[in-house]
């Protein structure tokens, strides 16, 4: 039996400590306990505010607190007029510093939060590295898991502060049983101490390891135990209930256009620009009735795109907020895009496969009226400046020279690269009409603008060339004829990093993102072994690959010795 075990335990009110056989541990009542904890002391709260009592009810110390949690390690949570900070046995201060938030001690260090963000303390309340984070968890086994606030991702650090691994996630668990769960864009899966997956598939959720097992839902609604090489031991779910939810996910799947075009409609009504206000305020903003206005809402709310208040005001999500035009995350665009130009390419697909239908240039399409450059580049330039967060630290840069970002779009990647080195020379080759929009909306910056083709010999020489989710819009013909033009654009010593997503040589994920390119401009997606081949038949060699966001890769390529 546990120490913590041999305590009282708060009763069903949570207002005194029982016995093991259901009798009070004392007379006193308070408005509400915790758990005891060695040294065997209880958080209380009482009218003269929040302490710890002994297992007799009787208080364990005269200070007073505006809140109290249990011990760990010998001290415990406590916050005064000033802030949370820790508290030892006698109810005194382990430490002058007050934080905006602490947890509980975990082998001797405990996560703080300042002004700044997260970071370890140890029982002194000494910072026992330099680094803020965005958040940081508890240590187990010498192991935390912290976000960091440049891009966002979960990663494990020891107890110096210091990277365990190379690996970075969207979600991250501490390790059990030498493994931990973690997420990145295809799902849930299982890593290993060096950051590495325990096996390819992906998973809508997983469990930590239990005696060699794991159970785990599938994308297709399966729930399963898995073994850590991944493979499938058995199903946990009856025949007909895993049938049930599959014939629902697969009626989701197929009324999927439901959705976008509902959005699309929102958005070209003005109907997120319009909110907070009535029905009938917004009927009248947006020039619609208030019965259809009305339907739409109930869409919209059911996208969890809107909500209603009690008073009648009909109001944006968070999640909604992103589909006003102005939004620095806006996704409008990409909402007029992809259920307008691009849903009538899909609808090409069938006849594309068969051979039937080529492919155009989706960006010479777009020049033709200046409201679909607007709506294409402002949805991409949305895409990239979420992605290429951490890009600029996979380029490894030159400390100077000239950077051409080739298909660089509205800049989103070269004021990146700008703001880590002001001393690069940063150019963005792209057409005309995408240099004309740029310069209208305010986005050249102290960036240079080179109007041209960078399928034809390119106007301006290069120490590194960046094209980032450009090759994958081009078959690879197109491909070679830009690989070659870029590489007689590098000088001495260059270099071509291509950013882009690398499909695994085996396996399904971004299927439906490479129909998409087939569909839409007869690109592709490719796996590292094409984009080796491709680059190759240009003259060019595989010197690295690094991370550039938990989707892409940058690839680094030299030219061939001869």
């Amino acid at each position: 039996m546990s120490t913590m075990h041999a305590y009282p335990l708060p009763g069903r009110e949570q207002r005194f400590h029982v016995n093991a056989d259901g009798t009070p541990a004392y007379s006193s009542r308070f408005k509400h306990v915790g758990k005891f904890h060695p040294p065997g002391l209880a958080p209380a709260h009482e009218d003269s505010g929040w302490m710890h009592i002994q297992t007799d009810g009787m208080a364990a110390y005269s200070n007073r607190y505006e809140h109290t949690w249990g011990f760990y390690c010998g001290l415990a949570a406590a916050k005064d007029a000033a802030g949370w900070m820790h508290v030892a046995a006698s109810g005194v201060p382990a430490y002058g510093e007050r934080y905006a938030w602490v947890g509980n001690f975990q082998e001797g260090l405990c996560p703080v939060q300042s002004c700044e963000g997260f970071f370890h303390v140890d029982q002194s309340g000494r910072r026992v590295y330099a680094e803020t984070y965005s958040y940081a968890g508890d240590f187990r086994d010498g192991i935390a898991v912290v976000t960091s606030s440049e891009d966002g991702l979960c990663r494990h650090i020891t107890t110096d502060g210091k990277p365990l691994h190379a690996g970075a996630f969207i979600d991250l668990d501490v390790f059990h049983k030498g493994f931990a769960r973690a997420k990145d864009a295809r799902g849930w899966f299982h890593v290993t101490p060096d950051g590495k997956a325990c096996y390819p598939e992906r998973y809508a959720s997983v469990e930590p390891f239990y005696n060699g097992l794991a159970r785990a839902d599938t994308a297709d609604g399966r729930r399963v135990r898995i073994a850590p090489s991944g493979a499938t031991v058995d199903s946990l779910h009856a025949k007909s209930a895993c049938q049930d939810s599959l014939f629902d996910q697969l009626s989701s799947d197929i009324v999927g256009y439901w959705k976008s075009l509902a959005i699309s409609a929102s958005v070209r009504a003005g109907l997120f620009e319009s909110l907070p206000g009535s029905s009938r305020a917004v009927a009248e903003k947006i020039g619609i009735r208030m019965e259809l206005v009305s339907r739409l809402l109930r869409a919209t709310t059911e996208l969890g795109l809107t909500f209603k208040r009690p008073d009648g005001t009909w109001m944006r999500t968070t999640k909604g907020d992103m589909l006003v035009r102005t939004h620095p995350s806006s996704l409008a665009y990409s909402a007029l895009e992809m259920a307008g130009p691009h849903i009538g390419k899909w609808q090409q697909l069938d006849a594309t496969l068969k051979g039937h239908s080529s492919c155009s240039d989706v960006f010479e399409e777009a020049s033709v009226t200046p409201e679909r450059t607007t709506h294409l580049h402002l949805m991409m330039n949305s895409y990239a400046s979420r992605d290429y967060a951490r890009a600029v630290s996979a380029l490894r840069l030159p400390e100077r020279g000239v950077i051409v970002d080739a298909g660089g779009g509205l800049g989103a990647l070269a004021r990146k690269i700008k703001a880590s080195n002001p001393k690069l020379e940063v150019v963005v080759l792209e057409r005309p009409e995408v240099c004309e929009l740029a310069a209208k909306l305010g986005m050249i910056g102290d960036i240079k603008w080179e109007a041209g083709d960078f399928a034809r010999p390119w106007p301006i020489p290069a120490d590194v060339i960046t094209m980032s989710r450009v090759l994958h819009d081009w078959d690879d013909l197109k491909c070679r004829e830009i690989l070659t033009h870029a590489k007689s654009a590098l000088g001495a010593g260059g270099r071509i990093i291509i950013i882009e997503t690398v499909l695994a040589e085996e396996g399904w994920e971004g299927g439906l993102c490479d129909l998409h390119l087939l569909a839409v401009s007869g690109g592709k997606e490719r796996t590292l072994s094409d984009f080796v081949e491709i680059c190759g038949s240009a003259g060019l060699t595989l010197v690295d690959m690094l991370d550039a966001s938990s989707l892409h890769k940058a690839l680094h390529f030299k030219p061939s010795s001869r």
